[in-house]
């Protein structure tokens, strides 16, 4: 009795034991797996605006096996993504990273097993497999896949090798990246940062995935134009002096007209008076 219902059970540990060692053997070899990409330098965190128009910022998580973030609420400030699904997850501890282009630096000692690059594009460029693609989509198909997802050379930045700051987020590897400068950026515009992640092993796997994008040139809490961006204090201080004395300039110019009118009509009451004398004495 022991034997016969053993078998089934026997069997079916050899064969979970078979596929767990399949796909630690497939994990190893590729060493890349399809992971999050966040739109921002906040671990976890995804936004939709930002004021910047001069550099772009991701983070990441999931794509050296690590393990993935599980996606939170949406807000009008961006994405947040924790634990609880709902608080922004702040910087942990920097433990170990190198730096980005241009970027912030964390303490050297990492030696991840995914080499990353990163392009970045703009809505002219995005594709429906660009669209379709985001960190808060579930499906690994969307997500990910095996091409970059738009044709030609990338119109902001081609694809570039990093070494992103590493950080320890709520338990989760994160990989932060930071532009440099982009002289480019279009107020209004939407962006898309697109990660390369290649396993450093053999095959040279790489999977693809991108953020969902980012407006740049309006602030994170509104979906108005920021106008500091365009008229800095400076400029504004100097546009107001330039209104006050043209202001002043414009006075001065009636003052002057004022007092040559009032000066004609002097001039034509005395000449008027002179000539009433002179017919007078004629008579």
């Amino acid at each position: 009795m022991f034997k016969t219902t053993s078998k089934p059970f026997l069997a079916f540990f050899l064969l979970l034991s078979i596929s767990s060692l399949f796909f630690s053997f497939t994990h190893a070899a590729s060493g890349v797996t399809c992971g999050q990409v966040f739109d921002g330098s906040t671990p976890l965190v995804d936004i939709d605006r930002q004021a910047d128009r001069t550099q772009l910022r991701a983070n990441w998580v999931g794509f050296d096996g690590t393990g993935l973030a599980p996606f939170g609420t949406t807000g009008t400030t961006g994405s947040s993504s924790s634990t609880g699904g709902s608080v922004p997850v702040a910087f942990g501890s920097a433990v170990f990273g190198g730096s980005s282009t241009g970027g912030s630096t964390g303490t050297t000692g990492y030696n991840s097993p995914v080499v990353y690059q990163i392009a970045i594009i703009s809505e002219k460029q995005a594709t429906k497999a660009i669209n379709a693609s985001g960190a808060d989509v579930s499906s690994t198909a969307q997500r990910c896949r095996s091409s970059p997802g738009f044709s030609g050379v990338a119109d902001i930045l081609p694809f570039t090798t990093v070494v992103p700051a590493v950080y320890v987020a709520n338990g989760f590897v994160d990989n932060v990246f930071k532009s440099g400068n982009l002289k480019n950026l279009v107020k209004g515009q939407r962006y898309y940062i697109i990660l390369k992640a290649t396993s450093r092993n053999g095959n040279s796997q790489s999977v693809y995935s991108n953020s969902n994008g980012v407006v740049v040139g309006e602030g994170s809490g509104s979906n108005q134009s920021d106008d500091d961006d365009d008229f800095p204090a400076y400029k504004a201080g100097l546009i107001a002096m330039g209104i006050a004395i043209f202001c002043l300039l414009c006075l001065l110019l009636l003052i002057i007209l004022l007092v040559v009118v009032l000066g004609n009509k002097g001039d034509d009451k005395y000449a008027t008076t002179v000539h009433r004398n002179e017919n007078v004495e004629k008579e």
